[in-house]
């Protein structure tokens, strides 16, 4: 991996700087050329690796899923701001808002975080379902394929976090009903205005 090998390039440089004749300027000019990328590489895939834990312990095995499932949470929330500044200002309560609010709670972690559909609490549950098996030592074996069919096992799939997702897609369902209603029940109150202009004051 990434990070066994800047670890060996690491070690070795640092024999080369302890062991050994002095270093000339031009060879410490070179070894700090090196350095700065392999440093910068070395950040940037920690990085990556701890985002990547964060996301199995949460329930994300695939990125691309995380993703999807994000925008339509960003967008229970927008819908929920943007009602919410709404009542702030004295507008009444759309029928089924409620129940997206309720729903944009059971989404989410307590300690942060979307709830994921698939392995159970913690990163060991979440790298069984990479895996395709419950722990063992051949998670260490490269190359080795896992078990699609554990893999895709119903018991790999978190029922609470898909009835809370379920609920969302409900609500949002509802809520879009309800603005359809409103906007077709808007359209009518223009017509009727522009009816009512058209024929003018009456004789």
């Amino acid at each position: 991996s990434a990070q066994l090998l800047i670890t060996m390039l690491a070690i070795i440089a640092l024999r080369r700087l302890c062991v050994g004749e002095s270093l000339g300027l031009w060879e410490v000019a070179r070894l700090v050329a090196f350095s700065s990328p392999v440093l910068y590489f070395a950040r940037v895939s920690i990085s990556h690796l701890r985002f990547s834990c964060v996301k199995l312990s949460k329930g994300w095995p695939s990125e691309v899923l995380l993703k999807k499932f994000m925008d339509v949470a960003i967008y229970a929330q927008e819908i929920e701001q943007r009602h919410g500044m709404a009542a702030r200002h004295g507008a009444p309560a759309l029928p089924g808002l409620q129940s997206v609010l309720d729903a944009n709670k059971r989404i989410v972690w307590p300690e942060g975080g979307l709830r994921g559909l698939f392995g159970g609490e913690g990163l060991v549950a979440g790298l069984a379902v990479v895996f395709g098996e419950p722990p063992s030592w051949r998670w260490l074996i490269p190359l080795r394929a896992g078990s699609l069919e554990k893999a895709l096992h119903p018991s790999a799939v978190r029922t609470d976090a898909c009835e809370a997702w379920a609920s969302l897609a409900e609500a949002l369902e509802t809520h879009h009903r309800v603005m359809g209603q409103l906007m077709k029940l808007q359209e009518l109150e223009k017509l009727q205005r522009t009816l009512e202009a058209d024929q003018g004051p009456g004789p």
